[in-house]
């Protein structure tokens, strides 16, 4: 299938007036998926766990459970995928923050002695 037939079924999938197009473009798009959601991971910091195919999913979990009903043209589809990318890599990144704080406020109280607790006469 030439470029031209894919931008072609993709153009007539985002005006069919019906139900989410998400089920019928994402064979479509997936590639281009893919290459979005890895110049994203690129944006990051290098530790990030989040993998491409995971970020790929996340998205289009995403963008289904928003239902986009009037989803103009192509460039609007993935206009609204990179900004789902970028949610879910910012929500990975402050969930993975937490936990390493959790974690080393943890250690700290847990090594530390109980000089905070002691009553100091006043």
């Amino acid at each position: 299938m030439s470029s031209n037939d894919a931008l072609g079924q993709i153009t007539a999938i985002l005006s069919a007036a019906g139900g989410n197009p998400l089920d019928t473009l994402l064979p479509l798009v997936h590639a281009d998926l893919r290459r979005l959601a890895r110049a994203q991971r690129r944006q990051m910091e290098p530790g990030e766990t989040l993998s491409t195919t995971a970020l790929v999913n996340e998205a289009y979990l995403k963008l289904r459970r928003a239902d986009y009903p009037n989803l103009a043209n192509r460039a609007h589809f993935f206009s609204l995928a990179a900004r789902a990318m970028r949610q879910i890599l910012i929500d990975h990144a402050r969930s993975r923050l937490a936990e390493q704080n959790a974690w080393c406020m943890e250690r700290e109280l847990r090594d530390k002695p109980m000089d905070d607790a002691r009553i100091s006469p006043g």
